[in-house]
C-alpha cells in the first residue's frame, strides 16, 4: 500500500459525490464558456450516479449472479436505473454539443454572453414561433455541413 502524506479516510462514495457535484456546480455557475457547462454538467450527473450507486450498495452483499440466497444478493434496481440515467446523459449531451456546433458555425463564439448579445443585436425574438419540423431538420442539416460550405454526404 502507498503511504501518502495526506489522510484520504473521509474520502468513501457519498464525500466524493458531494465533492464532484459542487465541482460542476462551480464549472456551471463561474464560466461562461458552453463547452465547458456541457462537461460541468457530466460531472455533476456521474456525482449523482455515483451517490446512488453508493447509496445502493453494501459490502455485506454479493452481486445477484454470484449470490446463492436471495438475502446475501444486493439489489439490482438503482444499478440498472443509473446504467439508463448514463445512456440518457449520453443523449442529452451530445444533443447539447451539437446545438453548440451549430452555434459556433454561426456566431462563431462559445461565450454565452456573446451569444446572447449577438441574438439581441440580431433582433431574434426571444418568445419566436415555435420551428416547424422541416425547419428543425435544417438546423441539424446546417450542423453537420462541413465548414467548407460542401453538402454532407448522404441522401
Amino acid at each position: 500500500m502507498i503511504d501518502l502524506p495526506f489522510d484520504l479516510s473521509w474520502l468513501d462514495g457519498a464525500s466524493t459525490a458531494v465533492v464532484l457535484f459542487f465541482v460542476g456546480l462551480a464549472g456551471v455557475v463561474l464560466r461562461k464558456n458552453m463547452m465547458i457547462t456541457v462537461i460541468a454538467t457530466g460531472i455533476m450527473s456521474t456525482a449523482i450516479i455515483l451517490a446512488f450507486v453508493t447509496m445502493g450498495s453494501s459490502p455485506d452483499h454479493l452481486a445477484p449472479m454470484t449470490a446463492t440466497d436471495v438475502a446475501s444478493a444486493a439489489d439490482p434496481v438503482p444499478q440498472a436505473l443509473m446504467i439508463t440515467s448514463v445512456v440518457i446523459g449520453v443523449a442529452v449531451k451530445a444533443v447539447c454539443l451539437v446545438l453548440i456546433l451549430g452555434l459556433y458555425r454561426q456566431h462563431k463564439t462559445l461565450d454565452w454572453d456573446e451569444a446572447r448579445a449577438i441574438r439581441e443585436a440580431e433582433g431574434e425574438d426571444t418568445a419566436a414561433a415555435p420551428l416547424t419540423w422541416r425547419e428543425r431538420l435544417d438546423v441539424v442539416r446546417a450542423a453537420f455541413r462541413p465548414a467548407d460550405g460542401t453538402a454532407p454526404p448522404g441522401p
